[in-house]
């Protein structure tokens, strides 16, 4: 029993030892995020970028990856060392694989989710603007007319002088008004 309370603390700081990254290692926390933001970028330029022939992808490329890092406050240099360390090893890198992918499961379900409260909002908005004309409507007199209706009326009974054209001398030559000459 004692060798066993003995073992115990240098067992323990065996396991916890290995789950360490080491310095100049971006931890799998912080790695997945950078992971998948790299990836985003990746599938962008494939989408996007590539269909434009006027830009330069290299260039483009550079832009998105250089955002990316400056956003998780680290290097691609640092970034290539880490993505490394996790490839040496097939667990490590199965298990950030399968965290980056859990991660992007997660935005597009809080994506789908966001999206589908805005076209809620939009719905209610629209239902209420519908119940308000029809409040509107229902408080007419049966011989009042809509301000719309009364508009339409006030079109009909104006008579529009299309002559006014002719006497300035305008002509018309494949369907363009030209100046009198």
């Amino acid at each position: 029993m004692k060798r066993v309370i003995r073992l115990f603390p240098v067992a323990l700081l065996l396991v916890t030892g290995c789950n360490r990254t080491p310095e100049g290692i971006l931890p799998l926390n912080k790695m997945k995020v950078v992971f998948l933001h790299h990836i985003m970028a990746e599938e962008m330029l494939n989408n996007f970028i590539i269909r434009n022939e006027y830009l330069n992808f290299d260039s483009a490329r550079t832009i998105l990856f250089s955002g990316v890092m400056k956003l998780h406050k680290t290097d691609s240099a640092t970034f290539a060392k880490s993505v490394n360390y996790y490839k040496a090893d097939i667990g490590r890198f199965k298990e950030l694989l399968d965290s980056v992918n859990a991660l992007a499961v997660r935005e597009k379900d809080i994506r789908a989710l966001v999206d589908a409260e805005r076209l809620r909002k939009k719905l209610v908005a629209d239902s209420i603007a519908v119940a308000d004309s029809l409040a509107k409507l229902k408080k007419l007199k049966p011989g009042e007319m809509d301000s719309l209706k009364q508009g339409k009326d006030s079109v009909r009974a104006a008579k529009i002088d299309t002559s006014k054209k002719a006497d300035k001398g305008y002509k018309r030559k494949n369907s363009a008004v030209l100046p009198p000459q």
